[in-house]
């Protein structure tokens, strides 16, 4: 929680955050004299919080703290910080993840915020990119199939149970995990998500062009073979240019051609569409569950918290692992169903597999439990996930930032309901705004690409680049930071 405090300094007024969940004894490590004692982006100001505690109050008095600064007046840090982010931004729209990884790096290096601090803002920021993304995405349709939507509500229906409850037991696993050990986890992951998404998008690359190349061989042969069957025998062509061996391939391409693309002018198009009721029972499913897995969540803070670790703070625990079983299991039937009823397309997951189902549902609930421990928003992880599992590029990101949705608002309550945005509401609004334009601008910029090139992979390498970036931000921010091999309880007394 947080509060906002007003402090006079030097003649004149400064709004400045202050954090109480950090402890004292991490304030009483940011006393200064004057803003020189400070890092970028904070100030020299009075504490009234430490001031008033009479055990610190001997070692400082009258306790004068490096707090960050508040959105106005603009600094050239600030300004910074706006571009590299819309930057970030962009990218993480163009792939369809929060860029969470890329946020909370930058708002530390650029603009001088504490973790405590950079985390709450930068899920700020990615609910206002999953708002724009899915402005977007819910209006598409499907690739290969004009019928249905462009989100795969399948996926969310049996892993985004499984991702919020890893979620849950990610954050309450935190305080007990050295920070080293945080670090070493986060860096394998990452890479091993970066080099496998990588990977695919080159493959998909590579095919792409090969079909284009023999879409315009097979092209060229048609306008030979109608302009100059009277001047050319077709005999003499080789064989690549005749009639019978192209042109059968390419008409008889079929709709759902690994390479027809809803951003493509080649995309078949059906009159017929999904019937909205069926779709809106899938989302209405999600929600149910969504406010079934906030309301625990008030629950369990009900009772005082993980501090305490009472038997009803863990019987809450416990009926949240029962209703995400309960969730997941329902979601693995309708998708199940789903798969068997519906027209099977290149790119959709046949969840009627149990080795796939039951592997899905064991990574999505690890990526929930590294996105608790890393404060990520988890799309960094579960973009590549559903890439893995064979889905279209368009598909994967657009399923990606449907399931962020729900995951940054569950954060966005629980900072309300905690008071964390209270201390500076300048910064608040400037992370939901940047967030959406620039995701906003992200998304409409890939959709002219694939558009214009044709090129879906497109979405594979961006997301591969950013975890990449990710990795990086993520070793320099640990090389400014302390690092410790210190395990510590998870229910303090």
């Amino acid at each position: 929680s947080g509060e906002l405090y007003s402090a006079t300094l030097m003649g004149s007024q400064h709004s400045s955050i202050v954090d109480i969940a950090q402890d004292d004894a991490e304030l009483i490590r940011m006393l200064c004299n004057t803003n020189a004692n400070c890092t970028i982006g904070r100030e020299c100001v009075f504490d009234p919080l430490l001031s008033k505690d009479p055990h610190w109050s001997k070692t400082c008095g009258s306790c004068m703290v490096c707090l960050h600064k508040g959105l106005l007046p603009f600094s050239e840090f600030d300004i910074l910080g706006t571009i590299v982010l819309f930057l970030g931004g962009i990218l993480a729209g163009a792939s369809g993840i929060g860029g969470g990884g890329l946020n909370v790096p930058l708002l530390m290096l650029v603009q001088g915020f504490k973790i405590e601090e950079a985390i709450p803002i930068s899920h700020i920021m990615c609910f206002g990119n999953s708002i724009a993304q899915n402005l977007v995405n819910l209006q598409r349709r499907h690739p290969h199939d004009r019928r249905r939507p462009m989100v795969d509500f399948d996926a969310p229906l049996l892993l985004l149970p499984m991702q919020l409850g890893g979620n849950a037991l990610g954050v309450m696993l935190f305080p007990a995990f050295p920070s080293i050990l945080l670090l070493l986890l986060a860096c394998a992951v990452l890479v091993l998500a970066a080099t496998k998404t990588l990977r695919r998008g080159v493959h998909d690359f590579k095919a792409e062009c090969a079909t284009q190349r023999e879409n315009s061989t097979a092209t060229l042969s048609i306008k030979l073979q109608s302009g100059t069957d009277s001047l050319l025998d077709s005999a003499t062509l080789p064989d690549t240019f005749t009639q019978t061996a192209v042109v059968p391939r390419l008409l008889a391409a079929p709709p759902d051609s690994t390479q027809a693309s809803a951003d493509s002018p080649h995309t078949t198009t059906l009159q017929a569409k999904q019937p909205p009721q069926y779709i809106l029972s899938k989302v209405i499913a999600l929600v149910l569950f969504w406010g079934l897995f906030v309301s625990d969540y008030f629950g369990a803070k009900s009772t005082g918290g993980k501090k305490s670790c009472s038997l009803s703070y863990l019987a809450y625990q416990l009926a949240l692992v029962v209703a995400v079983l309960a969730a997941a299991s329902a979601g693995a039937a309708l998708a199940r169903r789903s798969s068997r009823s519906r027209q099977k397309l290149s790119g959709d997951v046949d969840w009627t597999q149990s080795c796939r189902l039951l592997t899905s549902v064991g990574l999505a609930l690890f990526i929930g439990v590294i996105a608790g421990l890393l404060g990520l928003g988890g799309g960094e992880l579960m973009a590549p996930l559903l890439l893995a599992l064979g889905m279209l590029p368009q598909v994967s990101s657009a399923t990606s930032a449907f399931m962020i949705l729900f995951t940054t608002s569950s954060n966005l309550i629980n900072y309300l309901s905690e008071g964390v945005l209270t201390p500076e509401p300048g910064y608040t609004i400037w992370a939901v705004c940047l967030g959406f334009c620039s995701a906003l601008l992200g998304r409409f910029a890939s959709i002219f690409c694939i558009q214009r090139l044709n090129h879906p992979s497109l979405i594979v390498l961006t997301l591969g680049v950013l975890l990449l970036i990710s990795f990086g931000l993520l070793i320099a921010r640990s090389v400014s930071g302390s690092l410790s091999w210190t395990f510590n309880p998870i229910c303090k007394s």
